[in-house]
Parts: C-alpha cells; structure tokens; sequence
C-alpha cells in the first residue's frame, strides 16, 4: 500500500528512516551505475569519481527523515568507497538536516574521514555519542558552532583507543572550544584533569557532568578553585576519582549551583592514606555546607580501598552526622568497604532524613560483586540488628526500597512487632546475615516471621 498510495508512502518512509546504522544506505540510494562488486572482497566499489551529473535528489530525500544516525561499518562497501561518497556529495549537501541523536562506536580509524565529509553537520543535531581520544576529539570541538548549533549534549563514551596507552587526559586546551557551546551534558570516560574540568565549569548552560577525574599528577588548582563561581546551573554531578585530596576537596567546595539534585561520588582508592577518615568527613562537611544542601535530593558514594583495612576504620554516624544538613534527601546509597550500621545511627538516619525514599548501606566490595546488593558474612560484625530495622521501619514512613545488611542472633530475638510498628511503604531490599544458634529451620523461621510482620509488603 506505501507503494502506491503517496499518504502512505511517506509514512512509511518516516517511520522506517527514523533511525539508521551505517551509510550503506543512503549510499544505496545512488544511481547502480556507480557501483561495482569487487570480485573478491565481495564489496560494493564506487567507480565515480567526479560531481559532474551525480543525481543525489533520492538521497537528501530520504536522509530528511533520519532523526538518529548510528555509525556501523559495514563490510558490504570498503573505506575507499565511503571515502569517495563523501568527497563527490556537493558540498551544499547536508547528510543529516534533520538529525538530533548521531552516534559514533569504535570509530577511531574512521574520525578523520567522517570529520572531512561533515557527518556532523547537522543543524538540528541535539546529542553526540564520541569514542575517541582527546586528540581527535580537539579537532571537532571548535567547530560545533558552525557544524552542529543546536547541540546539548556531548557523550565521550570511551575508553578511547590509541597507539599508547592509557588514553591521553581530556585537559584545558582540549576542552576549551566547548567554553562558548551551550552544552546541557556532558559525559567523559577517559580521564579529564582539574584544569579540564574547571574549563567545563564556565559553561552557564551546563546542568548534567559525569567525568573520571586524573588523581595520579597534583596540582596547585586547589587555590585557584576559590575563585569560582563554578558550575552555576549544576543538577547532576558525578565524580571518579581515585583518591580524596585538597583538591577534590577544593572542588566541591566550589561548585556553585544552588539545584544541584544528584551528586554521585566513585573513589577507588589504592592506599588508605587516600581515602582516609578525616578526608572523607572534610569531604562530607563540604557538601552538607554547600549552596545546594537543601536541594540535594539524591547522593550516592562508592567508597573502595585496595589495601588491607584497619579494623578501627569504619563508615558510620561520623560519617553520616556532617550530611545531616543535607535533610531533603529522598535518595542516600552509600556502598563502603567498612560501612557499620548500630541501632544509634539507624535512630540518626530516620531523624535526619524524614524523606528518604531510597536507602542503601551495606559493603562496596573489590571483587566481582562490586556495588552489588550482596551481603557478605564478613559484614556480620558490621551489620544493623533487628532493632535497628525495627526503628527505619517505624520512623521512616516513606521508604520504598531499604538494602542494608541485618545480623541476626537467634538466641537474642526481640518481641514480633506490633501492627503500628510496622513499615506500609517498604517493597525491596533487607538482607539478613542469620547467626543462628539453634536448629536453622527454626532460626530461618522466626526470621522471617519477624520480617513478615515489620515488612508486609516486603518482595521475597
């Protein structure tokens, strides 16, 4: 019916050009008589090599309708191939006018040619996926205001290939192009330096940053960061990095975004002197003092050590007690090698946070695992009682999904709660470490009638 019928016809064509992957076909969108298949490779060969008299009325006509490019090489043309397509398309020719996702995967050999041939030129082009290193990426960053107006988002999704290894850091002069581009987002996965970020922090339009920080060279940033104001209209936050110093320190202090919503902390840390308790408790005064303290609605922390911990080191209340100016959080994950719950820092949390809707409290983990909601019998000694859930339960009358390791002793059972004390809002999570001293049906059995009663709507 598309076929012969126009109303249709169109339809179908939006709908089936919306998404692509790959040039094959547009390319297949040129007259036949252009094309060869090599007798070997088995691969369409382009055999013009000049403008003159190329009819491209079929192409611009269906790469109208494409709203999302994926780039896939495809074994079907050769690089010499799509080298000449795009070198022979008129240059008044824009391959996506009405593109608003492009994406780019594996495609370090292939960035020159598609920069030469204006893939990016899109003037409706909203959000760019990237796998590239930062000395390619260099080379189209100043030119998104001619080549790409519109554009939001910015995704380096990375890790970048390259001749050496690791990939080179994403640093000021690399950045500095995106300063006058008025980016929304803006994701890094190779490692971006201090300097880099602070470049990223001029950007007044930028609300969303998500970048692996580099912690292995010091910098004397951390006085110059005082400067600021950085990070004006800042709602997401997400950090790696693989030590806390004075100048991830500095950093915090000095994003200046009174919305910022989301904050997310990685730190994985290969001495203890890297993530040590003091540090972190700076760390922590830092964020429940800042502008955005009130807005913060969610916070997470993946807090890692390689080596051996000391017993005496642990994540709880002294922790906790800096954020509590943080009070509308409705999210708070904390994932630490050394997190410790007692019935004291259970009575803390439903205190200080009344809105928490999500609440997570358990062991990060360096093994297969890591940031999984596993408990571990190693976190047995370091495990809220029963009590203690009994108290999140009762107090925190919004929670929906509680993941926090709980030690039970058989022997000492406390009374089945009451229906008053039990939690209405409380779906997921809990996981029980049973340390039982008697016949384990009987221990699995009062268990789980404990929490049945606390947790009703609890899955299983």
């Amino acid at each position: 019916m598309a076929r012969t019928c126009k109303t249709f016809h169109l339809v179908a064509v939006a709908i089936l050009w919306r998404h692509i992957s790959g040039l094959v076909p547009l390319m297949s969108t040129i007259p036949e008589s252009v094309w060869e298949k090599g007798t070997r490779s088995q691969e369409l060969m382009w055999q013009k090599t000049s403008r003159a008299g190329l009819d491209v009325s079929r192409l611009t006509f269906y790469a109208s309708h494409v709203k999302a490019f994926t780039w896939k090489f495809d074994r079907v043309v050769n690089i010499s191939s799509v080298a000449f397509f795009l070198r022979v398309l008129p240059r008044s020719t824009t391959l996506f006018p009405a593109a608003r996702s492009i994406r780019f995967e594996d495609d370090r050999e292939w960035f020159t040619l598609l920069l030469s041939g204006r893939i990016f030129a899109s003037p409706a082009l909203e959000e760019l996926y990237m796998n590239v290193c930062a000395y390619e990426a260099k080379l189209v960053f100043g030119q998104f205001n001619s080549l790409a107006p519109q554009l939001k988002s910015l995704y380096l999704t990375g890790p970048s290939g390259g001749a050496t290894w690791p990939p080179p850091n994403f640093c000021d002069q690399v950045l500095g192009p995106l300063v006058t581009v008025r980016l929304l987002t803006f994701e890094c996965h190779d490692f971006a330096t201090i300097e880099g970020l602070l470049v990223l922090s001029r950007i007044p339009t930028l609300e969303h940053v998500r970048v692996r920080l580099d912690s292995s060279r010091q910098s004397s940033f951390s006085t110059l960061l005082l400067v600021g104001p950085y990070f004006p209209a800042l709602k997401t936050f997400k950090l790696y990095a693989g030590r806390l110093d004075k100048v991830t320190l500095a950093l915090l202090q000095a994003v200046n975004s009174p919305s910022l919503r989301r904050f997310e902390l990685v730190v994985k840390a290969r001495a203890h002197g890297h993530l040590s308790e003091e540090v972190l408790i700076a760390h922590m005064t830092a964020l429940g003092r800042a502008p955005f303290s009130i807005a913060l609605r969610e916070l997470r922390l993946f807090l890692s050590l390689d080596e051996r911990l000391d017993p005496r080191y642990t994540v709880g209340i002294q922790v906790l007690q800096p954020l509590f100016g943080c009070s509308n959080l409705a999210a708070l994950q904390i994932f630490a090698d050394t997190a410790t719950l007692d019935v004291s820092t259970c009575q803390n949390i439903a205190e200080a946070f009344p809105y928490l809707e999500r609440l997570t409290f358990t062991d990060e983990g360096t093994d297969q695992y890591a940031g999984a909601l596993y408990a571990r019998p190693r976190q047995a000694q370091r495990a809220a009682p029963l009590e203690g859930l009994a108290v999140l339960a009762k107090r925190c009358r919004r929670l929906v999904e509680l993941s926090i390791p709980i030690c039970v002793d058989y022997k000492e059972m406390p009374e089945l709660p009451s229906a008053e004390d039990a939690s209405t809002t409380i779906e997921c999570g809990v996981m029980p470490l049973r340390l039982s001293n008697g016949r384990d049906y009987e221990s699995r059995y009062a268990i789980e009638e404990y929490l049945r009663l606390l947790l009703p709507r609890r899955r299983v």
